[in-house]
């Protein structure tokens, strides 16, 4: 599958993973502090600019690999239940699209979420808090997934998103 456009250059590709912890979880990650976080739904944006970029998400399904990102601490202890690979999204713009839902300004949203962890899969993207957001309203995968879809379209560059449910 070729994500390039007519011009023969690729479109950017990043992603969400929705990520549900049953109960409160330390995460051994010694950069971070080894920071703990409550029960609840998590909101995690990566970018996926690679050949196959669905390798890249399904890989944080996964219980069992070796402990590389700190992404791989929270889906070993916690788990991966959906994800959103969105193309046309560099991931500059994603980390951008999900702090405008994060703001107090729309707590009458459907969707509200507030920043995690600092530096939580960010360590390597200038300007960005984190990466890992929380869903302040307790709601069912399935309506924070319709919310987020209804965000990317309303987003020009977006071209495609492929959802997939665990």
């Amino acid at each position: 599958m070729s994500l390039g456009n007519s011009l023969g250059r690729k479109e950017p590709v990043s992603y969400v993973i929705l990520i549900k912890c049953e109960r409160p979880v330390f995460l051994s990650i010694k950069s971070l502090n080894n920071p703990r976080l409550e029960e609840g739904i998590y909101i995690y944006l990566g970018s996926a600019n690679l050949s196959n970029p669905m390798k890249r998400v399904l890989r944080h399904f996964k219980k069992v690999k070796r402990l590389r990102w700190h992404i791989d601490y929270l889906t070993s202890s916690c788990t991966a239940l959906a994800s959103l690979l969105i193309k046309g999204l560099a991931e500059k713009d994603l980390y951008n699209s999900l702090l405008s839902i994060s703001t107090e300004a729309l707590s009458d949203a459907d969707l509200l979420i507030k920043p995690s962890i600092g530096k939580f899969g960010a360590s390597d993207s200038i300007g960005h808090k984190t990466h890992l957001f929380k869903v302040v309203r307790e709601r069912d995968i399935y309506a924070i997934t319709t919310e987020l879809l209804k965000v990317f379209s309303g987003i020009k560059a977006v071209s495609k998103v492929d959802v997939l449910f665990r």
